[in-house]
């Protein structure tokens, strides 16, 4: 029960850490993972490419287990074969900076962006 509870917490953050990776907002700004799901038509990544990042290295060291959390995403597609990783649905066109935030030592902000109001507190 024990090692059941731990490897699947471990395959929780994976797939949050992949999520994130594969995410809207990461894409519109990490050039370098962005460039390499252009290079491919599918948009997908090697898994080879993914187990490079640091946190996903300190979450796992098995390929395996890398597309074992992808596969149980909504928002990621495996191709086992081809051993990849690719979002399910296209980056959405939205400009990136009219809704990013950057806060500074513990203050809370309140912004506006696309019609939607998100409060952010930084402590």
């Amino acid at each position: 029960f024990f090692f059941f509870c731990c490897t699947t917490f471990m395959a929780d953050k994976i797939q949050a850490q992949l999520e994130f990776y594969f995410s809207d907002a990461n894409l519109r700004r990490d050039r370098f993972l962005a460039q390499v799901t252009a290079e491919r038509e599918d948009g997908a990544v090697p898994v080879a490419v993914l187990m490079t990042f640091s946190k996903l290295k300190q979450l796992t060291g098995s390929e395996d287990a890398v597309l074992d959390a992808a596969d149980q995403s909504e928002l990621l597609k495996v191709d086992r074969e081809q051993r990849t990783v690719k979002r399910v649905q296209p980056v959405k066109d939205k400009d990136v900076d009219a809704c990013t935030v950057y806060a500074v030592g513990g203050m809370s902000v309140r912004v506006g962006g696309g019609g939607e109001e998100v409060c952010v507190c930084v402590c």
